[in-house]
């Protein structure tokens, strides 16, 4: 099995976690991103992209570049950004891209500010976000 089937496969695993994870909205946000991360790692695979010789994966969202006029935007954003172009409109890119960032920024909330009230209505927030991403990202790999 090719490394991009791997991650399309680690990617609908998280999705499912994801799903069942409402009634944890922390959990439920940081399994979305999670999902959203692996599944476009696994479309960067399936255009023979490689990550770093010492990573499996990309930088996430926004790690590169975090001031500047490349603020929100990373390595691994304009690679994708480049890459997703050549099979889908602007618009899904757009969409993609904004996405995965306001996942990433949710994602680390849930994760890392423990203070902070995570609702409900972000868990069914990101899992739209989600599920979108995914829409548009598997018509980007062969058909089963």
């Amino acid at each position: 099995m090719a490394d991009w089937e791997d991650w399309r496969n680690l990617a609908e695993e998280t999705r499912i976690a994801a799903k069942s994870l409402q009634a944890l909205p922390r959990s439920c946000v940081s399994r979305c991103y999670y999902a959203t991360y692996q599944i476009a790692t696994a479309f960067l695979h399936y255009q023979r992209r490689t990550p770093p010789s010492n990573r499996e994966a990309w930088a996430h969202p926004g790690e590169e570049y975090p001031t500047g006029s490349m603020a929100g935007l990373g390595r691994t954003d304009i690679m994708l950004m480049q890459e997703l172009q050549k099979v889908i409109s602007r618009g899904q890119v757009n969409v993609v891209l904004s996405h995965l960032r306001t996942l990433y920024k949710m994602r680390i909330k849930a994760d890392y500010h423990a203070k902070a009230i995570v609702a409900r209505e972000e868990a069914i927030n990101a899992q739209r976000m989600m599920e979108m991403i995914f829409r548009i990202l598997h018509r980007c790999f062969p058909k089963e």
